[in-house]
């Protein structure tokens, strides 16, 4: 059969046609198919296996409803023309989906759609994309794990601290790259689980926020990965405690003052066995000052030999 309709054209009609014709059903013009998403991705379907030939630039106009997101991605994969999707009430799937669908040229979508994610995993750019691209509250309580650099991550877990999307209280986390001691806090402050941050390969900040990340049960870390130490001011029990963990190198050259017992002091000017070089576990400046917090009886000799 080969049809020759111009303008619209119902994607429900086109395919209960389809179904009854035993060869080919050929649309000659570029019609613009109309209905549900899932109905016209059925013709698309049907054009990607040769039961049905429509023009590779047909048009599609999606009906008022909720589309899953796959839908879309079969329509637009048989045509070059773009897909009116401003109807849609709702864009449906996994995150990746959704996100890849939000994002491709082809499809036109208007801003106020909501969306459910399946269960499944998500990228932490694949969650602030979708969740930048609607004016509605984004349901991620599916969402499984969460992957990205730690500023991605955290940048997703932000999004559920603000309510604009809403995440399990146990997603799980996985982070790479560099990271801040703040935004391991941001992520672990909403979810219950452990963080994978194992292929981190740098936690910095200052040297009370890296202790904390370091020492908490949610982050699961290496033990051979960098820090370097923001602040004119450290205290030199965080630096030892975070020496004890990692075998990278703490840079803290920024620190200007030093704080604590003349003992915790003296361990990280003994880690330090050379301030003038690079490269030591715990590198200091050359002329940081001391403040001692000591109490009571303090042996002069070894405050001396700080001196």
């Amino acid at each position: 059969v080969t049809l020759s309709d111009t303008g619209n054209m119902s994607a429900s009609a086109l395919n209960t046609l389809n179904g009854k014709v035993p060869g080919t059903l050929t649309v000659t013009n570029a019609v613009t198919l109309t209905g549900t998403a899932s109905a016209i991705a059925t013709a698309a379907s049907a054009d990607g296996t040769g039961s049905l030939a429509l023009a590779s630039n047909f048009g599609a106009t999606v009906d008022a409803a909720a589309v899953n997101a796959t839908d879309l991605t079969t329509i637009y994969g048989q045509t070059s023309a773009t897909i009116d999707a401003t109807g849609a009430t709702a864009i449906n799937g996994t995150a990746s989906a959704v996100a890849t669908v939000i994002n491709h040229g082809q499809v036109n979508h208007d801003a106020n759609f909501h969306v459910t994610l399946s269960e499944a995993a998500a990228t932490g750019v694949q969650l602030t994309d979708i969740d930048a691209a609607t004016n509605q509250i984004v349901d991620g309580d599916l969402v499984t794990t969460i992957s990205g650099t730690t500023t991605q991550v955290a940048a997703a877990a932000e999004l559920d601290r603000l309510g604009t999307t809403t995440l399990k209280a146990n997603f799980g986390a996985t982070v790479t790259g560099t990271a801040t001691a703040t935004e391991l806090a941001q992520i672990y402050a909403r979810t219950s689980a452990t963080i994978n941050a194992t292929a981190v390969t740098a936690i910095n900040g200052s040297a009370a926020d890296v202790h904390t990340a370091i020492d908490h049960a949610q982050v699961n870390h290496d033990t051979n990965f960098t820090v370097t130490i923001s602040g004119t001011s450290a205290a030199a029990a965080d630096l030892k405690a975070i020496d004890l963990v990692t075998s990278g190198v703490i840079t803290a050259t920024g620190v200007e003052t030093l704080t604590g017992t003349l003992s915790d002091v003296e361990a990280v000017i003994d880690v330090d066995t050379n301030t003038s070089a690079t490269g030591q576990q715990i590198d200091i400046d050359t002329d940081f000052n001391v403040t001692l917090s000591d109490t009571g009886n303090m042996s002069a000799s070894a405050l001396n030999t700080l001196n």
